[in-house]
C-alpha cells in the first residue's frame, strides 16, 4: 500500500516500530497539525481524533456535575456509574492516559474505584452504555465524544451531557506513507489533501470526530466544542502505554 490509514494511534504505531512506514516529506503536514497529533520521527500524522468524556444523566438532581475522573470514585458515584468493556478504545485510552499522568500504581487504584461503582458489568460497547444513561439505568459513565456525539446531536429530547474532565487524553485516525510505496510523492499529496481545511471539515462533519487541524475549530464542522487545551496526554504517549493499560484492567477487574 502506498499509504496506511488507521482507526486508532495503536494501529498507525504499531506500523511504524515494526518498519511498515517511511518518514514523511518535510512540508507535507502544515503547522495547524500540533506536536500532538503527529509522530515526533514523521512517520504518521493524524486526520482527526475524539477524546474521552463524562456522560450523565441531567434528571439527577442529588449529583453532582463530575468535574474529574477521580471523582467517578467517590462515593456519590456508589452504585450509579456504569463503564463499557474494557476492550473498547476509549476506556484502553483513558487508562493509558492515567499511567502516563499518574504512573502505574496510583492508576490502578482509582480504576479499582470506579469498579467498586460500577450498577453493572454487562455493557458491551458505549452505545449500550449511552442507551443505559439515557434510560436511567445508570447516572454516569465515560464514552468517547464521537460516540456521544453520534448518540446526541441533532437529538432535542436527549436527556444526557458530557463533560471532558481535565488531562483527556486523546485517540486518533491517523495516516502514514508505506515503507515499499511503489507512488510515495502521491501517498504524500493525498495526506496534504486530507489535511486540507475544507476536506478536515467535511470529514469531521460526516465522522464526528475532531479536526486534526487547529485551522479548523469544532464548531465550524458543525461539532459540539470540546475544550482542546484540556488534552495534556498526546497520541504517541497512548500508543506506548496501550500494553500496560490493558494488564491494569485485567488487574483492576474491569468489565
Amino acid at each position: 500500500a502506498d499509504l496506511i490509514i488507521t482507526r486508532s494511534v495503536r494501529g498507525v504505531a504499531r506500523a511504524a516500530d515494526e518498519g511498515a512506514l517511511r518518514p514523511t516529506p518535510e512540508g507535507t503536514i502544515p503547522d495547524s497539525i500540533p506536536e500532538s497529533l503527529r509522530d515526533a520521527d514523521g512517520f504518521w500524522v493524524a486526520l482527526a481524533y475524539r477524546v474521552p468524556v463524562i456522560v450523565y444523566d441531567t434528571r439527577v438532581g442529588d449529583l453532582p456535575v463530575p468535574a474529574s475522573l477521580e471523582a467517578l470514585a467517590g462515593e456519590h458515584y456508589r452504585g450509579r456509574l456504569c463503564l463499557s468493556s474494557a476492550d473498547n478504545l476509549v476506556n484502553r485510552t483513558v487508562i493509558a492516559t492515567l499511567i502516563n499522568e499518574r504512573g502505574v500504581r496510583p492508576a490502578e487504584l482509582l480504576v479499582r474505584g470506579w469498579v467498586a461503582n460500577l450498577v453493572t458489568t454487562d455493557l458491551a460497547d458505549e452505545a449500550e452504555l449511552l442507551q443505559a444513561i439515557e434510560s436511567g439505568r445508570c447516572a454516569v459513565g465515560i464514552a468517547s465524544s464521537t460516540a456521544f456525539l453520534h448518540a446526541t446531536q441533532g437529538n432535542a429530547d436527549s436527556t444526557t451531557a458530557a463533560v471532558m474532565p481535565a488531562g483527556a487524553g486523546i485517540d486518533v485516525e491517523a495516516a502514514g506513507i508505506g515503507r515499499h510505496a511503489r507512488n510515495p510523492e502521491g501517498a504524500a499529496a493525498l495526506i496534504a489533501w486530507l489535511l486540507d481545511d475544507e476536506f478536515q471539515r467535511e470529514h469531521s462533519a460526516a465522522t464526528l470526530q475532531s479536526p486534526a487541524s487547529y485551522a479548523v475549530p469544532d464548531r465550524a464542522a458543525g461539532l459540539v466544542p470540546f475544550e482542546r487545551t484540556a488534552i495534556s496526554t498526546g497520541a504517541t504517549n497512548i500508543a506506548w502505554a496501550d500494553e500496560d493499560a490493558v494488564r491494569l484492567a485485567e488487574r483492576a477487574r474491569f468489565p
